[in-house]
């Protein structure tokens, strides 16, 4: 019911950013000094530009805007898709069905996702799979998760962050979970890297093998490669 005196609105990256601002008719990436009138409102405009071709690009691009008053700060989580790739936010793979994942361009997974009861989630020959840090994938009830990569085209597994810094960074994603009542699950010719669990298989109490592992390079954990 009164004036307020915003101190900033501003991008926690500054000029850095990848994000661009508009604060009512102002742009910049810091915009200072703005009176709001009691019960009125402004509007702020967010603009990203990201060469979806840039192959040095992280897949996911993400910023502050931070809104700054005398008597508190506040922020806002702003998240873009930095390139060509199929994104899949805390997907549900459901309905007993058998879902074979894309291998023509890269796969995100943001979030957790999960394999559900008697579903098949099958990732291909050349697939290309990133989780975004504090993302993993969960197999569960009666669900199989079959990683198929040849010899000559295996499957990758890795984080989102593609700049050489993050080659070899361990902990930039969560896990692979077996749930302890998944069945048949299979992990051939992949090379799983820069995580913080690579595999983990809650149980065998099945009479056949929880998880096959074949030729499958597990690199980089900052926890454990195979629980």
């Amino acid at each position: 019911n009164e004036a307020v005196l915003i101190n900033r609105v501003y991008l926690a990256e500054g000029q850095g950013s990848n994000f661009k601002l508009n604060v009512d008719g102002i742009q910049g990436n810091e915009v200072k000094d703005i009176r709001l009138e009691a019960n009125d409102s402004i509007f702020v405009f967010v603009e990203v530009t990201v060469d979806p071709n840039g192959g040095n690009t992280p897949l996911v691009v993400e910023e502050l805007l931070k809104v700054q008053t005398d008597e508190n700060d506040q922020s806002v989580a702003l998240v873009a898709w930095g390139q060509d790739a199929y994104f899949f936010p805390s997907v549900a793979f459901t309905d007993g069905e058998i879902f074979q994942l894309p291998a023509d361009k890269p796969v995100v997974f943001y979030g957790y996702s999960i394999v559900d009861t008697n579903s098949t989630l099958i990732i291909p020959a050349g697939a290309r799979i990133h989780f975004h840090a504090n993302g993993g994938l969960i197999v569960g009830h009666q669900a199989s998760l079959k990683i198929l990569g040849t010899v000559e085209d295996p499957v990758i597994i890795q984080g989102d962050r593609l700049e050489d810094f993050f080659e070899d960074v361990p902990g930039q994603w969560l896990q692979i979970l077996l749930s302890q009542t998944s069945i048949d699950n299979e992990v051939r010719n992949a090379i799983i890297k820069n995580g913080q669990l690579g595999i983990r298989v809650d149980s065998n109490s099945n009479a056949n093998p929880s998880l096959i592992l074949e030729n499958t390079q597990i690199l980089n954990m900052s926890y454990i490669g195979l629980l």
